[in-house]
């Protein structure tokens, strides 16, 4: 079924990549639709549910703004 797949994983939207020494060549699929959802897959795998989505580094995680901290109220603590 992989071979006859219109588009590999590497280049879907799905896939989400590992880290460490493995990243280079699997990811996993988080595809609803597909057969391999929650499970690692190579990049050159396919499974016919591919997205032609790219995403781009705007979609990647964004830095979080610093905490703010509420002096205004006060905290409620049980058992004080």
């Amino acid at each position: 079924m992989a071979q006859q797949a219109s588009g590999v994983c590497h280049s879907c939207g799905f896939m989400v990549s590992l880290a460490g020494p493995l990243s280079s060549r699997f990811g996993v699929c988080a595809n609803g639709m597909a057969n391999d959802d929650g499970k690692v897959v190579s990049f050159d795998h396919g499974c016919g549910a591919h997205s032609g989505a790219r995403l781009s580094r705007a979609a990647s995680a964004q830095k979080l703004p610093p905490p703010v901290f509420d002096t205004v109220t006060v905290d409620e603590v049980e058992g004080l």
